[in-house]
């Protein structure tokens, strides 16, 4: 509680600031204050507009965040257990780490429609960042009783995926994946805005330009911000379910069991 009475005390103060810069400007310079600003959010909420808008983005930037989890994941993994993979993906992916977003953006607007930009975008920026994650987690978990595991003839597949992926969803590959999700929501939400994306808030954020409405502008990215917030939460929620991280593995007693032993693994 107390830390929650900080956090409300604190934004009061930015928003009286905000407000009082806003008045002190008055006309002279396009500006809104939190007043302003604040009606115009009210407006969003009552417009279907803007629930289309909403959900084509989420949407968009959700599902390219989970292709690019399980691509990059899925080769992380590849290029951690075989040299030759990851010999053969560590450049590209380097590659691509270090591309410019504007890039990626400007490609997606040409050759993709509008409905699969932030889709697109939003994955191929994130699947980088995913698979150096995911190889430097597992280098840092453990990492020969790990290919032992992946080496042994005794344990079937998806029981060698269930005993290799648990240790391995370290601090460093969440990390990898916040900072990915972070990726995904400023470029799905670019790509749209320079592809004039139709039904999306990238569109919205556009014609909010052309028609110089300051005001519009800062409510949209008030509502991009909570939605960010929102995807990383959620995220890290997810990876952090029982589910996946509801015990920790004992590599020592997968291999005691196989010589006999009965153990709960």
């Amino acid at each position: 509680m107390k830390k929650f009475l900080k956090i409300v005390v604190s934004i009061s103060i930015w928003i009286i600031m905000w407000e009082i810069v806003a008045r002190i400007i008055g006309n002279a310079f396009p500006f809104a204050g939190p007043v302003k600003t604040g009606g115009v959010l009210r407006s969003f909420l009552t417009s279907g507009a803007f629930w289309i808008a909403m959900w084509t983005t989420f949407a968009g930037i959700s599902l390219g965040f989970c292709a690019a989890l399980i691509v990059g994941t899925i080769i992380g993994y590849l290029a951690y257990y075989f040299e030759s993979v990851e010999n053969l993906m560590t450049p590209i992916m380097g590659f691509f780490r270090y591309i410019p977003m504007i890039i990626f953006t400007v490609l997606a607007v040409i050759w993709s429609s509008d409905k699969l930009m932030a889709f697109e975008v939003a994955m191929f920026l994130a699947m980088p960042t995913i698979y150096k994650h995911t190889v430097s987690g597992l280098k840092k978990e453990n990492s020969p009783m790990l290919k032992r595991i992946w080496k042994h003839k005794e344990i079937n597949f998806f029981r060698k995926c269930d005993l290799i992926y648990r240790p391995a969803v370290t601090p460093d590959y969440i990390v990898g994946c916040h900072r990915a999700m972070n990726t995904c929501c400023k470029s799905g939400i670019l790509a749209q805005f320079l592809g004039n994306a139709s039904h999306s808030v990238g569109h919205s954020i556009s014609i909010a330009l052309e028609n110089k409405n300051v005001a519009e502008i800062f409510a949209w990215t008030i509502v991009m911000v909570l939605m960010s917030i929102f995807l990383e939460r959620a995220m890290i929620r997810i990876l952090s379910l029982k589910v996946i991280n509801e015990r920790k593995i004992d590599i020592d007693k997968v291999f005691a069991s196989l010589e006999g032993e009965d153990m709960d693994l």
